[in-house]
């Protein structure tokens, strides 16, 4: 099938930036053993959800943290 250009052109452009977890940390070497499609399926599902969660719960303490010290300064 033949993209058009401007969406082939913007799919290289995405491609620079692309970084699939699996190949810059090979899970199936930490854990020693074939994991299979899968739970690479599950992992790279779930990873966006725990980012998420990462990045709400670091806002969260440093909300708390400056919440703490406006009111200590009052």
């Amino acid at each position: 099938m033949r993209w058009p250009d401007s969406f082939a052109a913007l799919i290289q452009a995405v491609d620079l930036f692309l970084i699939e977890a699996f190949s810059v940390v090979p899970a199936e070497c930490i854990v020693g053993r074939r994991l299979g499609f899968f739970y690479e399926l599950c992992a790279m599902l779930t990873l966006p959800l725990i980012t998420f969660f990462v990045v709400m719960l670091m806002a969260l303490l440093v909300y708390g943290c400056e919440l703490h010290a406006n009111r200590r300064l009052k």
